[in-house]
């Protein structure tokens, strides 16, 4: 005899396997459990109703239900992702640290304008003396050639020197640039 799964006080009772005729469930024929026992009698059936646990819990599904093991899994799931959310704050600021750390050593290694001018004996600060040479530049040509009325021989050196017209104006160049071209032998070219 089949013995009973549940403890048989409701109204449907879980049996292992169909304990009586016509030994099989309703929907497949098959003998195989477990089997619930619908306690009804079905016109033009004869023997006992019996649906196989798999289709009871199919219809379930189609309601929306589950199991009890679907719920525990689906509960612990929900456990595991409450205390990763929990996380998640914390890991962000390490992403976020993290990637200033990252940006600031590289910048570390990125030498200046002033670094360069220093690796090539030139001073600091370059402008400004660019600026003074360009001015210096500037004054001087816009003297020469220019006559104040005294003679070569008087003027405060003491050399007969014929007065030197410079018929070009004096144009201004601007700063002087570092070449970012491929032949600059300081690697910053395309390659």
């Amino acid at each position: 005899m089949s013995a009973e799964i549940l403890d048989g006080s409701g109204r449907f009772v879980l049996l292992s396997t169909p304990a009586a005729f016509p030994f099989k469930d309703m929907v497949k024929g098959t003998p195989e459990g477990p089997v619930f026992d619908l306690s009804v009698d079905f016109d033009g059936y004869d023997g006992v109703g019996y649906l196989k646990a798999e289709h009871v819990i199919e219809m379930a599904h189609v309601l929306g239900m589950s199991t009890k093991e679907e719920t525990l899994e689906m509960r612990a799931r929900i456990s595991e992702l409450e205390v990763a959310n929990k996380a998640v704050p914390t890991n962000v600021k390490r992403l976020l640290d993290g990637i200033d750390n990252l940006v600031a050593e590289f910048n570390s290694g990125i030498p200046t304008a002033d670094d360069i001018a220093s690796d090539l004996g030139l001073s600091g600060n370059s402008q400004a003396s660019n600026d003074d040479n360009r001015q210096g530049t500037s004054e001087e040509s816009g003297k020469s050639g220019e006559s104040d009325g005294t003679p070569d021989s008087d003027k405060a050196d003491g050399t007969d020197k014929p007065a030197i017209k410079n018929s070009k104006p004096a144009i201004d160049k601007g700063p002087n640039k570092f070449s970012a071209g491929p032949i600059d032998g300081f690697g910053f070219g395309d390659s």
